[in-house]
């Protein structure tokens, strides 16, 4: 059992640790951005983040973020188009409550998307071209597929349907 003074220690040693890293617990930022986009295939990593692909327009791959929590803070989310692959990210470490981010991509016409997810739902929703899609912690869910799909899912689950 801790004494007042031991009480005390703990809080000062979480609260250097950035453990209880109370700042942005109750924070919500919204962000979009548009990515010129002139491949074939689009390849998204996605890690710790619940990730949406819907439909979108030719030329361009639109990405809109919702960030929560710890998540908001500078440095905690990332997201980079390079030479055809799309890094999307958000930084939850320590005693993180509220904290997450949701990645909605509107991928172009016919564009071919290779996913890979760590510890993030992937939901596919109207989405036209071939599909591939490793999930590992998480669940991944296809609504209405035109193309073909290839799933792979580790301590995941794969959903169809609504």
């Amino acid at each position: 059992m801790l004494g007042r003074s031991g009480t005390g220690l703990l809080a000062v040693a979480l609260l250097a640790s950035g453990c209880a890293d109370f700042r942005a617990v109750n924070t919500t930022r919204e962000e979009s951005r548009d990515f010129p986009f002139h491949n074939t295939k689009l390849v998204i990593e996605n890690e710790q983040s619940d990730l949406r692909l819907v439909p979108g327009t030719a030329g361009t791959v639109q990405v809109r973020r919702s960030l929560h929590g710890k998540a908001t803070l500078e440095g905690n989310a990332s997201w980079t188009l390079v030479d055809g692959r799309l890094r999307l990210g958000a930084t939850c470490s320590g005693f993180v409550p509220g904290c997450g981010s949701l990645n909605v991509v509107a991928v172009p016409p016919e564009t071919a998307v290779e996913v890979t997810s760590d510890g993030g739902p992937v939901r596919s929703a109207g989405f036209a071209g071939d599909l591939t899609a490793n999930v590992t912690r998480g669940w991944l869910r296809v609504e209405d597929p035109v193309g073909t799909l290839r799933l792979r899912c580790s301590n995941a689950t794969v959903r169809r349907g609504a």
